[in-house]
């Protein structure tokens, strides 16, 4: 051989071929070369790789180019299994010892980057990176190396090659996303984060610091959300819902996706409170003002970096290219006529969960599960296998799916692809999870991901059942193979009647294996699972409770017999450290309800009683808090009551596990 080895085509593996052409072709492409039929190599003395097959196709690679600059013979247009073939055959003549994995992307001089993506997109990296933005950084070590960005997941296939990254965006965005993937990579490796995978980094740019224009927008949008919290979710009218819809708008134009995006939702809960729907949740409410309050808050601090508690460096939408998600379920709401499905897909290579929302009005008696979304019913879609290339992700990971002659969707059957999910989401350890969200910041400061707290659990046991009918309320106590427990809980819904029948029958059937996807929340140190989806057995079917149209089987469901009113060993159930918090909780909600500017001597004589509840369970920080909301309560003044309601709010639902 004449010319240097080619370690790029090397490099490359079964996965990293996939992700450049696809499976089908990359095993074709074995299957041949495994059959005597594969292309024959020759090198010219130029670099030129030349490989004849038998069917009489010729596929040739120029010296130093990459791989989507090769030709074929064949009649196919775009990738072939001739390409892959190429790939196999130079590794089957060439093949030398292991290529090095030690590397990392970082290593990538930003010459090299403008080289193989182009200028263009080095310079649109710089102007996307101007406000900093944050990545999860994957070392690779039994895999290629990857980075999450905000808008997508860019994999490194070759070392020190950006030619050969790939990305879930479309072209149009892979040379940007790229090259913020190789500086995310950099910024990891100048803290020492080479020997942590699955690390953090911020990235800062030049306009870090945050615009005071756009924090003038945040400003008068935070009056707003003060004045609905000093006159009460139950006394807001029309007006004070157009201010926050105007608001909305305000932020949205300065590119403050995340507070944009509590402030819909807020104005939701009002809309839905003035029309007495079943939709409106005080709690939520509550929960969405004290969030607003604390990003305002946050982003104030000399040391802050406001493009992560914003989401200014969040682009609104990415096209995606061909991907694949599976699905992990269907959650169906409702209130009155109206119907709302969130169906749940796992990234397989990240281990993100996106969500794909669609809302409708009923008519009569109709079945969720039969309703379409892409041509496609809901139960088809929510346990399958969706290949589409005519998706779009926002930034808090929800798709829509469009609708292209040209750019298909197509639905296949999950097979076992939930055991194959990453490990990242895939959760065998129940106590490793919990440790794993308590070590995240302060869910109120995070992005704000649609379905962060979504896993698929394997259950190694069930141990009790129980069915609360005074609450229609199922729980059931499973426990991992390392003999941690969890809690299922889940309550019946008139908008899905066959949920719990369905649920109870998958959680206690004679399965060797079961796999659950659910929302996770933290109860006094245990784990609380809102089911989603079961894989049952083998894993090549899953049941999604909320479109089951079976029997309501509620009435045959054993009948809690624990005091609590759940299984034995509720989450939390009689402790009074818990019992303290969250009544501590609920009056800090029913206030934000009421209005704080318009409660009584009463209302605060009962927060001095709840403070002094506080203190005697041992937790004087929370305590001194809610003591000052007290003493706020005394006065007239409405900036000191909302920052006292504030920081006690904060601190209450960080104990309860809300952090």
């Amino acid at each position: 051989m004449t010319t240097a080895t080619r370690t790029d085509l090397l490099s490359l593996t079964e996965d990293g071929l996939a992700a450049l052409a696809n499976r089908g072709l990359v095993k074709r492409a074995a299957k041949e070369l495994a059959a005597g039929n594969g292309g024959v190599i020759s090198v010219g003395g130029d670099g030129l790789i030349e490989a004849v097959f038998g069917d009489g196709v010729t596929t040739r690679l120029p010296s130093g180019s990459a791989l989507a600059h090769a030709t074929c013979t064949c009649a196919a247009s775009g990738q072939c299994r001739h390409l892959v073939g190429l790939v196999l055959a130079y590794q089957a003549t060439y093949a030398v010892d292991a290529v090095d994995t030690d590397w990392s992307p970082g290593e990538i001089g930003d010459e090299t980057l403008a080289a193989a993506l182009g200028e263009a997109a080095v310079e649109a990296a710089r102007e996307r990176s101007a406000s900093g933005f944050e990545a999860i950084v994957h070392r690779g070590r039994s895999a290629a190396p990857r980075v999450e960005l905000p808008a997508c997941t860019v994999t490194f296939h070759v070392p020190g090659d950006p030619s050969y990254a790939t990305t879930d965006a479309a072209e149009a965005m892979r040379g940007e996303a790229v090259v913020l993937a190789v500086w995310a990579f950099r910024a990891a490796d100048a803290e020492g984060g080479d020997r942590l995978d699955g690390a953090r980094v911020s990235l800062a740019g030049a306009g870090q610091s945050a615009d005071p224009g756009g924090l003038d927008v945040l400003e008068r949008a935070a009056d707003v959300v003060e004045n609905l919290l000093v006159d009460g979710i139950a006394h807001a009218g029309p007006l004070s819902l157009a201010h926050l819809r105007h608001g909305i708008r305000e932020l949205g134009a300065a590119s403050m996706l995340w507070p944009a995006a509590v402030a819909e939702d807020l104005a939701d809960q009002v809309e839905w409170y003035g029309q007495r729907s079943a939709r409106y949740e005080m709690r939520r409410a509550a929960d969405l003002i004290c969030e607003f309050q604390a990003r305002r808050r946050a982003v104030r601090m000399p040391s802050a970096a406001p493009a992560p508690i914003l989401g200014t460096a969040e682009p609104q939408t990415t096209e995606l290219r061909r991907v694949r998600l599976v699905g992990l379920g269907c959650r169906i709401e409702g209130s009155g006529s109206q119907r709302a499905a969130s169906l749940y897909f796992a990234h397989p290579q990240d281990g993100n969960v996106l969500v794909l929302r669609r809302s409708w009005e009923a008519e009569g008696e109709e079945q969720p599960r039969y309703r379409r979304i892409a041509t496609f019913p809901l139960y088809q879609l929510a346990a399958a296998n969706l290949v589409s290339e005519a998706a779009t992700r926002s930034a808090a990971r929800v798709i829509a799916l469009g609708s292209s002659k040209v750019a298909k969707t197509s639905v296949l059957a999950v097979g076992r692809s939930w055991h194959e999910l990453t490990e990242r989401l895939l959760i065998r350890d129940y106590k490793g999870l919990v440790e794993r969200l308590g070590a995240r910041g302060p869910r109120f400061l995070r992005p704000r991901v649609a379905a962060e707290d979504v896993f698929v659990f394997v259950v190694s046991g069930v141990e009790e059942v129980g069915y609360d009918p005074a609450q229609q309320r199922l729980e059931v106590l499973v426990r991992d193979e390392y003999g941690t427990e969890a809690l299922v809980r889940a309550e019946y819904s008139a908008y899905t009647p066959a949920a719990l029948g369905a649920l109870a029958e998958a959680l206690t059937g004679d399965a060797d294996e079961l796999l659950v996807s659910a929302g996770v929340e933290i109860e006094a140190g245990r784990l609380v699972l809102r089911p989603i989806g079961l894989s049952p057995g083998g894993g090549e079917r899953v049941v999604v409770p909320d479109l089951e149209v079976a029997g309501d089987a509620a009435g045959a469901l054993p009948v809690a017999v624990d005091e609590s009113g759940g299984v034995s060993g509720s989450a939390g159930a009689g402790r009074p450290i818990h019992l303290a918090l969250d009544q501590a909780a609920d009056m800090l909600v029913e206030h934000a309800h009421r209005g704080l500017g318009l409660l009584t001597e009463t209302a605060r004589a009962d927060v001095e009683r709840l403070a002094g509840d506080l203190r005697r369970v041992g937790l004087l920080t929370v305590a001194a808090l809610v003591a000052e909301y007290a003493r706020a309560l005394a006065g007239q003044d409405r900036a000191a009551r909302v920052r006292a309601w504030t920081d006690a709010s904060i601190a209450v639902d960080a104990c309860r596990g809300g952090a």
